[in-house]
């Protein structure tokens, strides 16, 4: 008996400047939105992306610009999706706790908790 394992993709999510690194770093996946739009199209334009990665099935983890979190979130009660990681950009850097993120995604996801 053999076991096969499924090579899954990265998908990103965010405006240009936010996307523009993964592009560069060979993400297929990417998904440009304006992030200056109205809440009504932004969340209309991030609902087509994710039913489009729920529908192509071939994401394993989605990186979303950490602006797109609440919206995205309240979406994800629709549409089954996978992992997601919210990563903070040049707006939100400064608001953004970045040790206590990272111990808070490695708990959620191992299961144990690390102090560095």
């Amino acid at each position: 008996m053999s076991a096969y394992i499924k090579r899954l993709q990265v998908a990103v999510i965010g405006d240009d400047l936010f996307t523009y690194g993964f592009r560069l770093a060979g993400v297929k996946k990417v998904f440009t939105v304006n992030t200056y739009a109205g809440s009504n199209e932004l969340k209309k334009n991030l609902h087509e992306i994710l039913s489009t990665l729920h529908a192509d099935g071939d994401v394993g983890l989605i990186i979303a610009q950490d602006l797109l979190r609440d919206l995205i979130e309240e979406l994800r009660k629709d549409i089954e999706l996978p992992n997601v990681i919210y990563v903070p950009d040049l707006r939100t850097l400064n608001k953004f706790d970045i040790r206590g993120y990272y111990l808070q995604l490695l708990r959620s996801y191992l299961g144990i908790s690390l102090e560095v």
